[in-house]
């Protein structure tokens, strides 16, 4: 049994491999195509460099949007070969059952659902951030404004305009309180600023220092450039850009940032729901393999029918995707319990998978 757990759990990795290696030419075969203008405009060599790395930075993204139906057609290529080649016949005729076959199938989707876990708490939030940063420097865009806090060395920094590809901020102004009086303590102003390693540089600026009772001390000063220590990054500014924070910002965040903003945000049940789902989203990979399985197997008798297993299989899991996003969209609209939403459709997918594949003839 040993034997036959190996070769099923080969064939199941090499398949799920090739399958996600083609969906991931296809995705970037079209995405490079909706860029040419890029090219033109910001030079071939410079964009395709960073276009390499982007893709690069998205890729784990791209993986976890695509695991769970991949994994289904992967198990279903594996059995539909075997059976093809008289291997699953052979092997019900010495007394092991389909559901016994498939069982190499479940620990390894298991280990992809541990990995995909981990990944989603210590890799992808970073990626994203830098996938989204050298989206914004491929596209050119100039983003403006932004009021940003340094906790660390306790100023505001206001930018009229942030561009990101060339990493200029115009109008830029810093303003510090005194921490005891909580006074204004200092503004700078300045014409445009850089980044200077992991610092700031203020060009043509001008710096006037207020005392606790918030009166001038003394003239302003000049500075035809100014390096100022900050804990801020460029990806503080992508994740300031504009838009619905849930789509721009919580694809970046742990579980732990969202319980944060959960308690921020009491009344806004979208992040409850997101909460939820995380946690919900490990069943599917296996709600969609004790459906698919069955269907694509008991279709597996011509090529005729395995296609007619296949596209029933695709059909039902189209079907349980489009009614979990129903089912979460009353949940963002406050009209269901964030839990229940979030839940729902995986408890039901996991009765249903499990009567299905457990009745199926093996």
């Amino acid at each position: 049994m040993k034997r036959l757990d190996g070769y099923v759990a080969k064939a199941y990795i090499l398949r799920f491999i090739m399958a996600h290696l083609v969906i991931l030419g296809l995705y970037m075969s079209f995405d490079i195509m909706q860029r040419v203008d890029m090219f033109h405009d910001a030079g071939a060599g410079r964009t395709l460099s960073q276009l390499l790395v982007f893709y690069l930075y998205q890729l784990p993204s791209n993986i976890m949007d695509t695991v769970p139906p991949l994994l289904m057609l992967s198990a279903g290529l594996v059995f539909v070969h075997m059976n093809r080649n008289g291997e699953l016949v052979t092997l019900k005729a010495c007394g092991v059952s389909l559901r016994r076959m498939a069982l190499p199938v479940f620990i390894v989707t298991l280990f992809v659902i541990f990995l995909l876990g981990l990944a989603q708490e210590m890799v992808i939030p970073d990626l994203y951030r830098q996938r989204s940063l050298i989206e914004n420097k491929i596209e050119g865009r100039v983003s403006g404004p932004f009021l940003l806090t340094d906790n660390k060395y306790g100023y505001q920094l206001y930018v009229g305009d942030y561009d990101f590809q060339r990493e200029l901020m115009t109008q830029p102004a810093l303003l510090r309180h005194h921490p005891d009086s909580g006074m204004t303590g200092l503004i700078l102003e300045a014409d445009s600023a850089t980044w200077a390693g992991e610092n700031l540089l203020f060009k043509r600026a001008s710096i006037q220092r207020y005392n606790r009772q918030g009166r001038p001390e003394g003239e302003a000063e000049a500075w035809e450039s100014k390096e100022w220590e900050t804990s801020l990054t460029v990806a503080d500014f992508v994740d300031a850009r504009g838009g619905d924070e849930l789509t721009t910002r919580a694809p970046a965040m742990t579980l732990a940032g969202l319980r944060e903003k959960m308690a921020e945000r009491t009344d806004n049940p979208r992040f409850r729901v997101l909460f939820h789902t995380r946690l919900a989203d490990k069943l599917t990979p296996i709600i969609l393999l004790l459906i698919g399985i069955p269907m694509i197997v008991a279709y597996g008798e011509s090529h005729e029918s395995r296609l007619v297993g296949a596209l029933i299989a695709m059909l039902v899991t189209a079907v349980y995707y489009l009614l979990n996003f129903i089912i979460l969209s009353f949940g963002h609209a406050g009209e269901l319990n964030a839990a229940l939403a979030a839940w729902l459709m995986p408890v039901l997918g996991m009765l249903a998978g499990t009567f299905s594949f457990f009745t199926m003839r093996t």
